[in-house]
């Protein structure tokens, strides 16, 4: 996308009302010019939330598909053409999450739980102030004396089972095994 087109995706559209209503009355090119005035920044905003350029490319043609079917729901004057749009886009990267879940076995998700710990256990974390300045000092003062810290985590895993399928009730059940993990002594991993 070239500067000038980027420059002209931030004005304000002058005449986006009339061409709101010229579209909702069908003409697919006043729907084209709000396309070309709006599609880079629902692209940004969809690329932002989901890191994949494909998949950005994707939602935001759905998200210009769904405004030129539902475009008889948007109310002129209630609020901006582009808020309407960015409502859907919200609305689009929402559903492409909930689509994509993945689910993993517990048995598979073990071993990287007990990685995560393990890391987490044996690095070094740096105790900082809050009063810090908010740049790196180019001198580093020798009276700064930084303390180190150890950190360790105890991680209690549940998943769902015939007694238990309510997502509720796996979380009491985890917290339950957090609780055990704990009992047994701290940076432990229990189920």
């Amino acid at each position: 996308m070239d500067s000038n087109s980027t420059n002209q995706s931030k004005q304000p559209l002058p005449q986006e009302r009339q061409l709101v209503s010229e579209a909702k009355a069908g003409d697919s090119k006043a729907f084209g010019i709000l396309y070309d005035a709006y599609v880079e920044r629902i692209y940004r905003f969809v690329f932002f939330r989901v890191a994949d350029e494909q998949t950005a490319e994707d939602i935001t043609a759905q998200v210009f598909l769904r405004a030129w079917e539902k475009l008889g729901r948007y109310r002129i004057g209630n609020s901006p053409f582009l808020a309407w749009l960015y409502t859907i886009a919200r609305n689009a990267v929402i559903d492409h999450y909930r689509t994509r879940k993945t689910v993993v076995s517990l048995e598979e998700a073990l071993p990287f739980l007990e990685s995560l710990r393990r890391t987490i256990e044996t690095s070094v974390f740096t105790v900082r102030s809050r009063f810090r300045p908010p740049e790196k000092p180019k001198k580093r003062r020798a009276s700064l004396r930084r303390k180190k810290v150890f950190v360790t985590v105890s991680i209690g895993v549940a998943k769902p089972t015939p007694d238990r399928p309510a997502p509720e009730e796996v979380l009491r059940a985890a917290d339950a095994a957090l609780y055990r993990a704990k009992k047994t002594g701290r940076n432990r991993l229990v189920t």
